[in-house]
């Protein structure tokens, strides 16, 4: 019955903090028969507080929750998960009515969460490495067990946000949607099936259906509607994707549908080209686009999010009444506030009542914490005690008077257990020793009922007690997994619906391989083409041509066959930069607003972030160079791009025909100089003088930057024909090349050593005007036009 008790728990632990009026009783009863019904729910008004944003449940409504647990076969038949139709609206914590109860019951929970977070970090903390390798094998072996049986169904999810106060007379709705999101088991071959047999290997598949993100502007309320229209209305705005039907949403994520394949080796490493997990991702297309007053509308909004978090504590003294209707409530509301919230805790913190008070609660809470470590159950005047002090201490207290509370018991419990002593030779003779015995024998016999499950839960595992993951050969790829997304566009629309802007890029591909046994993992990323536009025209391009690719970049960490603990390589072909100056300014307007952001705050604590992470510098000895040399990580970098070619063109005649001042900013290629650090024993480094020290203390690269070049082109010159030769009339700047050595130091904290070094040449610089030149650079620079 532990597992089914387990279930049960977890359950009434998370289904109970989301939905009204469960019934955990009848729960119990439906999870240890194998099938759960639940219909008609109503969803807790506090059910997106974990997203700690002021924000309530307004109506929320579970149709229909199913889950069937085949207990007497467990291992091999599957679980069925199934939900159908999740719909929430949210409004602003504001938009709703104040309750007091509800309010310290918010509190209460958050507390008791941010005691249970610090509980379980310093449990983690505590717990010894070998135990918890070995429990993570045997999660890793539970995990692929639960997936393999695992049949989910997650259909008709809509979460929708709708705020009638930020602006006034106009409503601004947030929605989320999934039509539907499948996991099912298949064949090799990706075709649905159901497995009865036991196999090493299992295969999954992921089908994603619309999952979709709006914000419309000024739509209709859904909060007054009746019960039954709303909760058509709720299904109706949801995009299908069979029936190609998309509501009429202003969207900010279009309707996306993903495909995962999923294929799972129980028994990995047995085989070594087989790897234990193996992932594969394809989405064709994923469409976001923001309007100009979606934009500036979500700003407000956020803004309004921060006033209302700065409110919330203030929000019980807030009259009910407008303020024209109650002005002596709203002077009170704004005295209080100062008054009760800043004021009188200032000067009742200090007074020596107050110290006395809270000493006392402290030691009352530390008592009741013994008492409750004691008792296998806690009795209820226990449980009223802890929780009365728990409303009046903070977390920080809390916490303290616990961690005391532990201690104390574990010296007064070890200090019991020498004066037992088991009641030595004549207790045992005489019955001395009798109930410690019993309590043992009771203690053997449930420990042997456990044992009894836990070796079948092994044996259907395949799992070895004392097994830990990880015990891979180096060169075993254990995880892979391949992501391909057809197409990306991002697109600015302005108040009409037209494009200001638009972002297009194409097949961006992502592969990523694990070897667990060399604590080692690469990445492999790539983007085919890239393109920004406007409805004028062109202003970025990528120049790939062919099957070469705009972007690639590869990071491996301890690669195979490599002195080095990282390497990163990167390939990047150019673009071609169209200055549209007037494309540029309708850009720079749709982003602008009547009223800056208040960043005060932001900027305050940024600012507090960066003097936090300041050092003071001190001189390092010898030590502390080689301690710093010997934790030293050798990066292999070799990164080439081929900058981007920017063409300012006639702004009066952007078609083409006019003259062209083209910046071509050549290629630039930065490789490592790797150099494997020699960490000196105690007799060298007394040999060794720090200077010799000192030249070891840097990461080395060199930087070579190949043909950067300037054209002046006038109307009718073939400027791309300029860039191949060395040398031409139309240069303003003919092409340079130039090398640098880069030298980057181990450590910030020496006065020593210079944090960066560089040295470099450059050959020749050669600049050629005229005239003609002259004549084109200044017809261009007449024709720019005024910001607005």
């Amino acid at each position: 019955m532990v597992f089914e008790s387990i279930v049960a728990e977890l359950l009434n632990k998370y289904l109970g903090s989301f939905v009204e009026s469960l019934d955990s009783s009848q729960l119990n009863l439906g999870i240890f028969g194998g099938t759960v019904q639940l219909e008609n729910l109503a969803i807790r008004e506090e059910a997106l507080v974990e997203l700690g944003l002021p924000i309530l449940v307004k109506r929320g409504h579970l149709r229909k929750l199913d889950l069937k647990i085949p207990w007497k076969n467990l291992y091999r038949d599957p679980v069925e998960v199934s939900i159908d139709g999740v719909y929430v609206l949210a409004q602003p914590t504001h938009a709703t009515k104040y309750d007091a109860k509800k309010d310290e019951e918010s509190k209460r929970k958050k507390k008791t969460e941010e005691l249970k977070e610090i509980e379980e970090a310093q449990r983690n903390a505590l717990e010894d490495k070998a135990k918890k390798q070995e429990k993570d094998g045997f999660a890793v072996k539970l995990a692929m067990q639960v997936v393999r049986n695992v049949q989910v169904s997650i259909t008709d999810i809509h979460i929708r946000y709708e705020d009638p106060i930020t602006i006034p007379g106009k409503l601004l709705s947030y929605g989320v949607t999934l039509e539907k999101l499948a996991v099912q088991t298949t064949d090799r071959n990706w075709n649905p099936t159901f497995v009865t047999e036991e196999s090493s290997k299992f295969w999954k598949i992921v089908d994603l259906s619309c999952l979709s993100a709006y914000c419309d502007i000024d739509g209709e309320s859904l909060v007054d509607v009746s019960t039954e229209k709303w909760e058509r209305a709720f299904s109706a705005m949801i995009p299908r994707r069979r029936d190609n039907v998309h509501p009429a949403h202003q969207y900010l994520i279009s309707p996306i549908s993903a495909e995962a394949h999923l294929a799972i080796d129980k028994n990995a490493p047995s085989d070594p080209n087989s790897p234990q997990v193996d992932v594969s991702m394809n989405i064709h297309q994923v469409a976001l686009a923001v309007g100009k007053d979606q934009f500036h509308s979500s700003l407000v909004v956020v803004e309004q999010f921060d006033r209302m978090a700065t409110n919330l504590p203030y929000r019980k003294y807030k009259p009910p009444a407008a303020l024209k209707a109650d002005r002596r409530g709203w002077w009170n509301y704004a005295i209080n506030s100062v008054l009760k919230e800043d004021v009188e805790p200032r000067l009742r913190q200090w007074s020596w009542a107050n110290i006395k008070k809270h000493r006392g609660l402290v030691r009352r809470y530390e008592e009741q914490w013994q008492v409750r470590l004691s008792q296998k159950e806690p009795s209820k005047p226990v449980k009223a005690t802890l929780q009365m002090l728990e409303d009046q201490l903070d977390v920080f207290n809390l916490t303290l008077a616990r961690q005391r509370a532990a201690a104390e018991y574990k010296r007064e419990t070890g200090k019991k257990a020498k004066k037992s002593g088991g009641g030595g030779w004549f207790g045992g003779l005489f019955g001395g020793g009798g109930s410690g015995a019993a309590k043992e024998k009771t203690a053997e016999e449930k420990e042997a009922l456990e044992a009894a499950e836990r070796r079948k839960l092994y044996s259907a595992l395949n799992y070895v007690e004392g097994e830990r993951p990880g015990d891979f050969p180096p060169a075993y790829v254990a995880r892979k997994m391949s992501f391909k997304l057809g197409a990306v566009s991002f697109a600015l629309t302005g108040d009409k619906g037209e494009n200001v802007t638009k972002l297009l890029t194409r097949e961006v591909c992502a592969d990523l391989n694990q070897r667990p046994g060399a604590n080692a993992i690469s990445v492999a990323a790539s983007v085919s083409s890239f393109q920004v536009s406007t409805e004028r025209t062109v202003l970025v391009t990528s120049q790939n041509t062919g099957s070469e690719k705009m972007l690639q970049l590869e990071f491996d960490k301890n690669p195979m066959k490599s002195i080095a603990d990282m390497r990163v390589k990167l390939v990047a072909q150019p673009l071609q930069v169209y200055a549209d100056l007037e494309s540029v300014f309708e850009v720079v307007k749709f982003f602008d607003r009547a009223d800056p952001l208040d960043l005060h705050t932001l900027s305050a604590a940024a600012n507090n972030q960066f003097q936090n992470l300041q050092q003071n510098l001190s001189d390092a000895g010898k030590a502390e160079l080689n301690y710093a040399l010997e934790k030293r990580q050798l990066i292999d970098l070799d990164v080439l791009v081929r900058a981007p070619v920017v063409i300012m063109p006639d702004q009066r005649n952007l078609q083409g025909g006019g003259p062209h001042i083209v910046v071509d900013l050549g290629s630039l290629r930065l490789s490592s100089d790797l150099q494997p650090s020699t960490p000196l024993s105690g007799a060298d480094l007394m040999t060794t003088s720090l200077e010799e020290l000192e030249e070891q203390m840097y990461d080395r690269f060199a930087v070579s930057l190949e043909k950067l070049q300037v054209i002046v082109a006038g109307p009718g010159d073939d400027w791309k024909a300029v860039q191949a030769a060395e040398r031409h009339p139309l240069h303003l700047l003919h092409p340079v090349r130039m090398k640098l050595g880069l030298e980057k130091s181990l450590t910030d904290n020496s006065t020593r050593l210079p944090l960066i070094k560089v040295n470099g040449d450059i050959p020749l610089l050669h600049l050629h005007a005229s005239d003609y030149k002259l004549k084109q650079i200044f017809h261009i620079l007449e024709s720019i036009p005024k910001p607005p």
